[in-house]
């Protein structure tokens, strides 16, 4: 078996828990052809085994090095698929809210790809609880993509840190100033009011919702 199939898996089984098709979709090439690799149907080329590089955002030539031995083995590169965001934990988004350049690459639960134009700075959250529940709003476990570098405006869904808290919900400005506002038509408090010193972590630019 040559170097790049060794590598291939060494991918799939690290950085895409196995899946093949995962694999496929991120590098865009298809499913059987990766297959074929596998199996040593067909041998992969030159053309392929860059676009897989470039595509995970590989050293070029990574899969040409020599074979590693796969157990205890800690030398897997990120795997970062192009147009991707790190999926992190909310504690990680205070973190990632004071310094996003500080962020670790290997830090991200996942990386997932971003359905729409982000900074460079955007990361993906899972939402907890039912607060902003609504017809035009977001369920518990959805996914929401937040960005920092956009300037969020108000009727804009953002994070914001008050004080050593952070919480996602509507930015409204009224007669008093800004107030946070939950779509929840149940949810007590709806409006929250905002000091004068609150931060705005980033703006929800898009959001996924499993069915």
């Amino acid at each position: 078996m040559d170097n790049r199939i060794i590598r291939l898996k060494l991918l799939i089984d690290r950085g895409f828990k196995g899946r093949q098709a995962d694999l496929a979709r991120a590098v865009g090439i298809n499913a059987a052809q990766i297959n074929q690799w596998l199996n040593g149907f067909r041998n992969m080329g030159e053309k392929s085994a860059r676009k897989i590089e470039s595509e995970l955002n590989l050293e070029v030539g990574w899969l040409d090095l020599a074979p590693l031995y796969l157990e205890g083995d800690d030398l897997l590169p990120l795997i970062k698929p192009k147009d991707s965001v790190p999926l992190i934990s909310w504690v990680q988004a205070g973190v990632f809210c004071d310094s996003p350049d500080q962020f670790e690459p290997g830090d991200a639960d996942d990386w997932i790809t971003c359905p729409a134009p982000h900074g460079k700075h955007t990361y993906a959250l899972t939402v907890k609880g039912d607060s902003m529940a609504a017809l035009d709003g977001y369920n518990d476990g959805d996914t929401i993509f937040v960005d920092p570098d956009t300037i969020a405006k108000p009727n804009d869904d953002v994070i914001v840190r008050v004080e050593s808290s952070y919480t996602f919900k509507r930015l409204r400005q009224g007669e008093q100033g800004f107030y946070l506002w939950a779509l929840n038509e149940s949810w007590n408090p709806r409006m929250i009011p905002l000091p004068t010193d609150f931060h705005v972590c980033g703006k929800v630019i898009g959001s996924f919702r499993k069915r």
